[in-house]
């Protein structure tokens, strides 16, 4: 199946990296692999549910919490960038610092509401010890 998907991956690159590149640039490369990628992640979820046994919602409301995360995470740069036109050194740092808060956060709160979420493992190793 992996071969499948690599092919999937190939023709679509190939398909839309250089209008994207000629058109956008270096954007235009970073725009043309997630347009690549984008449609076998679905597949992969499903057979990864098949792999480890476990039905293929439990396995998306697993990720729920992460993909929550990382897209609050993600609102978070883009606000941070509208008011810094220059990123800088000290500006990169501050920024990484700042999404890397809002990413613990967002699962911190999303555990607090609804007990799941990468926070659990933390919570179980805090047992074990």
């Amino acid at each position: 199946m992996d071969f499948y998907m690599n092919s999937v991956r190939v023709i679509i690159m190939t398909i839309v990296i250089y209008p994207l590149i000629t058109v956008l640039g270096i954007k235009g490369a970073a725009l043309a692999v997630l347009l690549a990628i984008s449609p076998t992640i679905p597949i992969w979820w499903y057979l990864l549910s098949k792999i480890v046994q476990i039905n293929f919602i439990s396995l998306i409301n697993k990720l729920v919490p992460s993909l929550l995360g990382t897209g609050v995470m993600s609102l978070g740069i883009l606000s941070i960038k509208c008011f810094i036109k220059h990123i800088k050194i000290w500006e990169f740092t501050f920024t990484i610092l700042i999404s890397i808060s809002i990413y613990i956060i967002t699962l911190i709160l999303f555990w607090k509401k609804f007990k799941s979420g990468p926070i659990g493992i933390l919570y179980t190793l805090k047992q074990i010890i």
